[in-house]
Protein backbone atom coordinates (compact mmCIF):
# COMPACT_ATOMS: atom_id res chain seq x y z
CA UNK A 1 0.00 0.00 0.00
CA UNK A 2 1.38 3.70 -0.88
CA UNK A 3 -0.05 4.20 2.21
CA UNK A 4 2.15 2.52 4.46
CA UNK A 5 4.73 4.23 6.47
CA UNK A 6 7.23 1.63 5.97
CA UNK A 7 7.15 2.96 1.97
CA UNK A 8 8.55 6.14 2.78
CA UNK A 9 11.93 5.21 1.74
CA UNK A 10 11.09 3.95 -1.54
CA UNK A 11 9.50 7.17 -2.14
CA UNK A 12 11.45 9.83 -4.70
CA UNK A 13 10.31 13.74 -5.13
CA UNK A 14 11.39 15.59 -8.11
CA UNK A 15 11.29 18.83 -7.64
CA UNK A 16 12.14 21.22 -10.45
CA UNK A 17 10.45 24.16 -12.05
CA UNK A 18 8.58 23.85 -15.59
CA UNK A 19 10.42 22.88 -18.73
CA UNK A 20 13.85 21.90 -17.33
CA UNK A 21 13.03 18.55 -18.16
CA UNK A 22 11.93 16.45 -14.76
CA UNK A 23 9.96 14.08 -17.12
CA UNK A 24 12.95 13.02 -19.28
CA UNK A 25 14.69 12.21 -15.84
CA UNK A 26 11.66 10.65 -14.17
CA UNK A 27 11.18 8.43 -17.52
CA UNK A 28 15.21 6.93 -17.50
CA UNK A 29 14.31 6.48 -13.65
CA UNK A 30 11.63 4.44 -14.08
CA UNK A 31 13.07 2.17 -16.48
CA UNK A 32 14.42 0.56 -13.56
CA UNK A 33 13.55 -3.06 -12.70
CA UNK A 34 12.58 -1.82 -8.92
CA UNK A 35 11.27 1.27 -10.15
CA UNK A 36 7.31 1.78 -10.66
CA UNK A 37 5.89 2.84 -13.72
CA UNK A 38 4.83 6.57 -13.01
CA UNK A 39 1.33 6.42 -14.60
CA UNK A 40 -1.82 4.99 -12.85
CA UNK A 41 -3.05 3.06 -15.68
CA UNK A 42 0.33 0.72 -15.51
CA UNK A 43 1.77 1.34 -11.60
CA UNK A 44 0.25 -1.44 -10.28
CA UNK A 45 1.58 -3.58 -13.33
CA UNK A 46 4.94 -5.62 -13.78
CA UNK A 47 6.07 -3.66 -16.80
CA UNK A 48 9.48 -4.74 -18.21
CA UNK A 49 12.14 -2.15 -18.45
CA UNK A 50 11.44 -3.08 -22.09
CA UNK A 51 7.71 -2.32 -22.17
CA UNK A 52 8.20 0.71 -20.54
CA UNK A 53 11.12 2.15 -22.64
CA UNK A 54 8.48 1.05 -25.56
CA UNK A 55 5.90 3.38 -23.81
CA UNK A 56 7.83 6.07 -23.64
CA UNK A 57 9.23 6.14 -27.57
CA UNK A 58 5.56 5.75 -28.33
CA UNK A 59 4.51 8.81 -26.77
CA UNK A 60 7.27 10.75 -27.83
CA UNK A 61 5.93 9.88 -31.31
CA UNK A 62 2.79 11.31 -30.48
CA UNK A 63 4.16 14.86 -29.68
CA UNK A 64 2.80 17.28 -32.22
CA UNK A 65 2.64 20.89 -31.87
CA UNK A 66 3.24 21.21 -28.47
CA UNK A 67 4.96 18.90 -25.33
CA UNK A 68 3.04 16.26 -24.31
CA UNK A 69 5.63 15.73 -20.63
CA UNK A 70 5.76 12.10 -21.74
CA UNK A 71 2.38 11.71 -21.29
CA UNK A 72 2.83 10.79 -17.52
CA UNK A 73 1.38 11.77 -14.42
CA UNK A 74 3.13 10.96 -11.63
CA UNK A 75 0.83 13.84 -9.42
CA UNK A 76 -2.33 11.41 -9.50
CA UNK A 77 -0.23 9.48 -6.72
CA UNK A 78 -1.00 11.81 -4.04
CA UNK A 79 -3.42 14.14 -5.63
CA UNK A 80 -6.08 11.21 -6.45
CA UNK A 81 -7.11 10.28 -10.30
CA UNK A 82 -10.54 10.44 -10.38
CA UNK A 83 -12.32 13.67 -10.47
CA UNK A 84 -13.90 13.82 -7.28
CA UNK A 85 -10.73 12.50 -5.27
CA UNK A 86 -8.69 15.11 -7.83
CA UNK A 87 -11.08 18.59 -6.78
CA UNK A 88 -10.96 17.51 -3.21
CA UNK A 89 -7.08 17.05 -2.86
CA UNK A 90 -6.75 20.51 -4.55
CA UNK A 91 -8.66 22.31 -1.78
CA UNK A 92 -6.67 20.22 0.94
CA UNK A 93 -3.04 21.06 -0.66
CA UNK A 94 -3.96 24.67 -0.86
CA UNK A 95 -5.59 24.33 2.96
CA UNK A 96 -2.07 22.88 3.79
CA UNK A 97 -0.30 25.39 2.00
CA UNK A 98 -1.67 28.19 4.17
CA UNK A 99 -1.68 26.17 7.59
CA UNK A 100 1.69 23.88 7.49
CA UNK A 101 1.68 23.14 11.06
CA UNK A 102 -1.10 20.53 10.17
CA UNK A 103 -0.70 16.80 9.16
CA UNK A 104 -0.81 16.14 5.64
CA UNK A 105 -2.14 12.45 6.36
CA UNK A 106 -5.26 13.72 8.24
CA UNK A 107 -6.44 15.46 5.45
CA UNK A 108 -4.87 14.18 1.39
CA UNK A 109 -6.37 11.33 0.75
CA UNK A 110 -3.64 8.39 -0.69
CA UNK A 111 -4.58 5.57 -3.28
CA UNK A 112 -3.26 2.40 -2.36
CA UNK A 113 -0.33 1.73 -5.06
CA UNK A 114 0.57 -2.29 -5.03
CA UNK A 115 4.15 -2.15 -6.42
CA UNK A 116 5.79 -4.49 -3.76
CA UNK A 117 9.30 -3.02 -2.55
CA UNK A 118 9.85 -0.90 -6.02
CA UNK A 119 10.62 2.85 -5.67
CA UNK A 120 7.76 5.32 -6.50
CA UNK A 121 8.58 8.21 -8.34
CA UNK A 122 6.21 11.67 -7.87
CA UNK A 123 6.83 14.99 -8.57
CA UNK A 124 6.13 18.74 -8.40
CA UNK A 125 6.96 22.04 -8.91
CA UNK A 126 5.96 24.09 -6.28
CA UNK A 127 7.79 24.44 -2.99
CA UNK A 128 4.90 24.42 -0.96
CA UNK A 129 3.39 21.50 -2.15
CA UNK A 130 7.28 19.72 -1.86
CA UNK A 131 7.30 20.72 2.12
CA UNK A 132 3.40 19.11 2.02
CA UNK A 133 4.70 15.83 0.29
CA UNK A 134 7.99 15.73 2.58
CA UNK A 135 5.66 15.85 5.55
CA UNK A 136 3.43 12.65 4.31
CA UNK A 137 6.84 10.75 3.44
CA UNK A 138 9.76 12.24 5.68
CA UNK A 139 12.32 9.74 4.85
CA UNK A 140 11.44 10.54 0.99
CA UNK A 141 14.96 10.96 -1.31
CA UNK A 142 13.94 14.79 -2.99
CA UNK A 143 16.06 15.42 -6.27
CA UNK A 144 16.72 18.79 -6.84
CA UNK A 145 17.07 20.68 -10.11
CA UNK A 146 19.98 22.92 -10.66
CA UNK A 147 21.19 25.16 -13.20
CA UNK A 148 18.11 24.88 -14.91
CA UNK A 149 18.02 28.73 -16.54
CA UNK A 150 19.84 27.88 -19.61
CA UNK A 151 18.57 25.08 -20.58
CA UNK A 152 15.01 26.49 -20.19
CA UNK A 153 15.85 29.36 -21.79
CA UNK A 154 17.26 27.67 -25.48
CA UNK A 155 14.49 24.41 -25.67
CA UNK A 156 11.71 25.57 -23.37
CA UNK A 157 11.55 29.18 -22.94
CA UNK A 158 7.90 29.69 -24.72
CA UNK A 159 6.60 26.86 -22.88
CA UNK A 160 6.68 28.47 -19.40
CA UNK A 161 5.10 31.16 -17.86
CA UNK A 162 6.92 34.23 -16.61
CA UNK A 163 8.46 34.02 -13.43
CA UNK A 164 6.04 37.47 -12.56
CA UNK A 165 3.04 35.30 -13.07
CA UNK A 166 3.56 32.22 -11.63
CA UNK A 167 0.71 30.00 -10.40
CA UNK A 168 0.58 29.14 -6.83
CA UNK A 169 1.35 25.26 -7.87
CA UNK A 170 4.40 26.38 -9.64
CA UNK A 171 5.94 28.75 -7.10
CA UNK A 172 9.85 28.38 -6.48
CA UNK A 173 10.84 30.12 -2.95
CA UNK A 174 12.42 32.63 -4.99
CA UNK A 175 9.46 33.41 -6.23
CA UNK A 176 7.45 33.20 -3.21
CA UNK A 177 9.77 35.53 -1.85
CA UNK A 178 9.30 38.49 -4.72
CA UNK A 179 5.68 38.01 -4.69
CA UNK A 180 5.71 39.06 -0.89
CA UNK A 181 8.40 41.80 -1.94
CA UNK A 182 6.27 43.19 -4.18
CA UNK A 183 3.20 42.91 -1.43
CA UNK A 184 4.91 44.86 1.50
CA UNK A 185 6.89 47.34 -0.64
CA UNK A 186 3.69 48.60 -2.05
CA UNK A 187 2.37 49.38 1.05
CA UNK A 188 5.58 50.38 3.00
CA UNK A 189 5.59 53.49 4.79
CA UNK A 190 8.73 55.75 4.81
CA UNK A 191 9.82 54.51 8.65
CA UNK A 192 9.06 51.19 7.61
CA UNK A 193 12.49 48.73 7.65
CA UNK A 194 13.41 47.75 4.17
CA UNK A 195 12.10 44.29 2.52
CA UNK A 196 15.68 42.65 3.33
CA UNK A 197 15.77 43.81 7.00
CA UNK A 198 12.06 41.85 7.50
CA UNK A 199 13.57 38.77 5.42
CA UNK A 200 16.14 38.42 7.84
CA UNK A 201 14.04 38.44 10.78
CA UNK A 202 10.49 38.32 11.45
CA UNK A 203 10.84 40.73 14.94
CA UNK A 204 11.56 43.34 12.41
CA UNK A 205 7.72 43.29 10.77
CA UNK A 206 6.29 46.45 11.48
CA UNK A 207 3.62 46.31 14.20
CA UNK A 208 1.36 48.67 11.93
CA UNK A 209 1.70 45.86 9.30
CA UNK A 210 0.39 43.03 12.06
CA UNK A 211 -2.74 45.56 12.75
CA UNK A 212 -3.90 46.63 9.35
CA UNK A 213 -2.27 44.02 6.71
CA UNK A 214 -3.45 40.59 8.46
CA UNK A 215 -3.45 39.17 5.31
CA UNK A 216 -0.09 40.29 4.00
CA UNK A 217 1.53 39.52 8.14
CA UNK A 218 -0.13 35.86 7.46
CA UNK A 219 1.89 35.57 4.33
CA UNK A 220 5.24 36.88 5.95
CA UNK A 221 5.10 34.59 8.23
CA UNK A 222 3.89 31.34 5.38
CA UNK A 223 6.89 33.02 3.96
CA UNK A 224 9.60 32.16 7.07
CA UNK A 225 8.21 28.82 7.39
CA UNK A 226 9.05 28.28 3.44
CA UNK A 227 12.30 29.82 3.19
CA UNK A 228 13.37 27.81 6.66
CA UNK A 229 12.25 24.46 5.03
CA UNK A 230 14.06 25.56 1.69
CA UNK A 231 17.42 25.67 3.32
CA UNK A 232 16.75 22.38 5.72
CA UNK A 233 15.96 20.42 2.01
CA UNK A 234 19.30 21.44 0.24
CA UNK A 235 21.33 20.30 2.84
CA UNK A 236 19.91 16.90 2.25
CA UNK A 237 18.52 16.44 -1.32
CA UNK A 238 20.38 15.29 -3.99
CA UNK A 239 21.35 18.06 -6.61
CA UNK A 240 20.76 16.90 -10.40
CA UNK A 241 22.77 19.87 -12.76
CA UNK A 242 20.36 20.37 -15.40
CA UNK A 243 23.20 21.20 -17.83
CA UNK A 244 24.22 17.98 -17.92
CA UNK A 245 20.88 17.64 -20.92
CA UNK A 246 23.27 19.54 -23.01
CA UNK A 247 26.04 16.91 -23.74
CA UNK A 248 24.73 12.69 -23.98
CA UNK A 249 27.41 11.39 -22.29
CA UNK A 250 27.61 13.88 -19.12
CA UNK A 251 23.37 13.18 -19.53
CA UNK A 252 24.20 9.37 -18.93
CA UNK A 253 27.04 9.68 -16.09
CA UNK A 254 24.58 12.30 -14.00
CA UNK A 255 21.76 9.48 -14.57
CA UNK A 256 23.58 6.25 -13.54
CA UNK A 257 24.75 8.56 -10.55
CA UNK A 258 21.31 9.03 -9.80
CA UNK A 259 20.65 5.38 -10.05
CA UNK A 260 23.36 4.77 -8.02
CA UNK A 261 22.17 6.55 -5.05
CA UNK A 262 18.76 5.69 -5.38
CA UNK A 263 19.52 2.05 -6.01
CA UNK A 264 17.49 1.38 -8.69
CA UNK A 265 18.80 -1.71 -10.85
CA UNK A 266 19.44 -2.22 -14.36
CA UNK A 267 20.68 0.78 -15.52
CA UNK A 268 20.14 1.25 -19.41
CA UNK A 269 22.09 3.42 -20.81
CA UNK A 270 21.70 1.89 -24.52
CA UNK A 271 17.67 2.65 -23.90
CA UNK A 272 18.60 6.16 -22.42
CA UNK A 273 20.87 7.47 -25.07
CA UNK A 274 17.49 6.27 -27.34
CA UNK A 275 15.37 8.33 -25.05
CA UNK A 276 18.01 11.23 -25.04
CA UNK A 277 18.23 11.22 -28.60
CA UNK A 278 14.13 10.91 -29.40
CA UNK A 279 13.85 13.58 -26.13
CA UNK A 280 16.39 16.50 -27.50
CA UNK A 281 14.92 16.11 -31.38
CA UNK A 282 11.35 16.56 -29.91
CA UNK A 283 12.41 19.90 -27.82
CA UNK A 284 14.73 21.23 -30.31
CA UNK A 285 11.90 21.41 -33.22
CA UNK A 286 9.63 22.47 -30.48
CA UNK A 287 11.54 25.32 -29.43
CA UNK A 288 10.57 27.70 -32.25
CA UNK A 289 7.05 26.84 -32.69
CA UNK A 290 4.60 29.60 -31.86
CA UNK A 291 2.17 29.07 -29.05
CA UNK A 292 -0.82 30.86 -29.27
CA UNK A 293 -4.36 30.74 -27.97
CA UNK A 294 -5.24 27.09 -29.51
CA UNK A 295 -2.28 25.62 -28.29
CA UNK A 296 -3.14 26.71 -24.91
CA UNK A 297 -6.64 25.87 -24.96
CA UNK A 298 -5.11 22.14 -26.71
CA UNK A 299 -3.08 21.74 -23.33
CA UNK A 300 -6.06 22.81 -20.76
CA UNK A 301 -8.16 20.34 -23.02
CA UNK A 302 -5.45 17.46 -22.79
CA UNK A 303 -5.07 17.30 -18.79
CA UNK A 304 -8.68 17.70 -18.14
CA UNK A 305 -8.76 14.39 -20.16
CA UNK A 306 -5.90 12.89 -18.22
CA UNK A 307 -7.78 14.27 -14.93
CA UNK A 308 -4.67 16.46 -14.45
CA UNK A 309 -6.07 19.75 -13.09
CA UNK A 310 -3.12 20.94 -11.33
CA UNK A 311 -1.63 20.52 -15.10
CA UNK A 312 -4.93 22.20 -16.43
CA UNK A 313 -5.22 25.56 -14.08
CA UNK A 314 -1.48 26.00 -15.23
CA UNK A 315 -2.09 26.21 -18.66
CA UNK A 316 -5.48 27.96 -18.18
CA UNK A 317 -3.42 30.55 -16.43
CA UNK A 318 -1.29 30.68 -18.95
CA UNK A 319 -4.44 31.54 -21.61
CA UNK A 320 -5.61 34.28 -19.65
CA UNK A 321 -2.41 35.67 -19.19
CA UNK A 322 -2.14 35.88 -22.85
CA UNK A 323 -5.44 36.83 -23.42
CA UNK A 324 -5.26 39.69 -21.42
CA UNK A 325 -1.58 41.26 -22.64
CA UNK A 326 -2.97 40.70 -26.68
Amino acid sequence: MFTDRSMESKVVILYYPPGAGGKFLTSCLSLASNCAFPDPMYVNTNLTSVEKFDIFMGRLDTVGATWNDFLIRPTKFYIGSDRNQNVYNLQAMQYLVDNPDLNPRDFVKLEPVDIGESTLLTLTHSIQHLSILCRIWPNAHVIYYTNVNKFVNRYRKQKISNSEIAPENYMTIFQTVQKNKRQYNDIAGADFPSFSKVLADKNNIPQEVKDEYPGLYNELLLMYYYVDFYKTMTESCLNFNTSCYFDKQETLEQIEKVYKHLQLENFDSAMIVQLYDKWIDTVQRLQNTTHGNRSFISDVSRAKELGDYVEAHYHLSRLQNQTSSS
